[in-house]
């Protein structure tokens, strides 16, 4: 279905079970929930939360756990480590070669590629355990990447 971000408008709360050898408790709910239900394709703009050798990781504000391998970044695409950076080299029309960067808290616009949930009996994830759900997107079609490199902003 999604990731439920929050509940509102609570009709009825039924009451607590705890299943044996579970722990927690399961409650039926009625109400309005608000969840994140991204779709395979969709195109989605963040904020590049970390560069690192093996891709980038991109945040929603209320949604950190979207990842862009580095074979899906522009091509050709090369890594920084000294300054921890992505630089994307591409051609123009006349021949010149020129660099764009992908760096720590640029906004960027990214395609969902898959959607990985993890089995859970809760809805409170615990913290530094595997995320719920994560996403792996693409950003190597026209587009795609930057804003500024589109002429979006």
């Amino acid at each position: 279905i999604g990731l439920c971000i929050g509940g509102f408008h609570v009709v009825n709360l039924d009451d607590a079970i705890i299943h044996p050898g579970e722990g927690g408790t399961n409650v039926d709910y009625q109400g309005q929930l608000i969840v994140f239900q991204p779709s395979i394709g969709e195109i989605l703009q963040g904020k590049i939360i970390q560069c690192l050798p093996n891709g980038i990781k991109v945040s929603l504000d209320f949604f950190q756990d979207i990842f862009i391998p580095a074979n899906l970044l522009q091509q050709p695409s090369e890594y920084n480590a000294r300054e921890s950076f992505w630089v994307w080299k591409y051609e123009d029309d006349d021949g010149l070669i020129h660099e764009a960067e992908l760096r720590k808290f640029d906004i960027v616009r990214f395609k969902i590629q898959r959607i990985d949930y993890k089995k859970s009996n809760t809805f409170i994830q615990v913290a530094n355990s595997d995320p719920i759900m994560s996403l792996i997107a693409s950003m190597n079609e026209p587009g795609l990447g930057l804003l500024s490199w589109w002429g979006i902003i």
